[in-house]
């Protein structure tokens, strides 16, 4: 999980460019300078102002998110949380850094802060998959509560496009954490890495052992 949500080291940004695929890859994170540093190996506030004065990211407030509404998205995905989250309106949130490192944003015609092509039309529906198909990507098995949570879509919404994301093969639904409510759903990708991990540990672990023991494990 921790590569897949780009904070182990090896996949922390360490450039602005790096910082950006992390925001694409990622799909949204919350407006905390805090949250940020979390997937940049330095100092990120020097990474997120040159992100910010080249228009690249933009702020985003999903409505029913109680936890942190206001995320920083790719401006070239400004037009897939639109769709799938606002109810009316084509404004723009248009972030800045204050001198103690907080993230405030300023609304601006949508028109002036998104390029044209950043602004076309989506259907809703598709939007929303969109948005939880790469939540889904970055993640491990989740919960309805997890996913409602997340995006704050009521559960029937939820459910709907997760049975279309299960009927296309791209994620799986069953019981994978024991901790977790269940039923849980995981990208089919991550589930078979996740196999593939859990056998390598099991063969490392009984390569340890004496033939006796494996036999009185097995």
């Amino acid at each position: 999980a921790l590569v897949r949500q780009r904070r182990s080291e090896k996949t922390r940004a360490r450039n602005a460019e790096e910082l950006a695929q992390v925001f694409r890859d990622l799909g949204d994170l919350p407006a905390a300078l805090g949250a940020i540093q979390e997937v940049v190996e330095g100092d990120a506030t020097k990474l997120l102002f040159a992100l910010f004065d080249q228009g690249r990211v933009v702020g985003f407030e999903i409505p029913d998110n109680e936890e942190e509404p206001l995320r920083l998205i790719p401006t070239e995905y400004w037009g897939i949380y639109h769709a799938a989250f606002a109810e009316d309106g084509q404004s723009a949130l248009a972030p800045g850094l204050e001198a103690g490192g907080e993230i405030t944003v300023r609304k601006r015609n949508a028109t002036d802060a998104i390029p044209e092509q950043f602004r076309q039309p989506m259907r809703r529906e598709d939007a929303r998959r969109t948005v939880l198909s790469r939540y889904l990507e970055c993640s491990g098995p989740l919960s309805l509560y997890d996913l409602m949570n997340r995006t704050g879509w009521p559960a029937g919404r939820i459910e709907d496009l997760l049975t279309k994301l299960v009927e296309s093969g791209e994620v799986s639904t069953g019981v994978y954490v024991g901790d977790k409510p269940r039923p849980q759903w995981v990208n089919r990708v991550n589930l078979e890495e996740i196999h593939r991990r859990t056998l390598g540990y099991l063969k490392h672990e009984l390569a340890a052992c004496t033939p006796y023991e494996v036999v009185d494990f097995l």
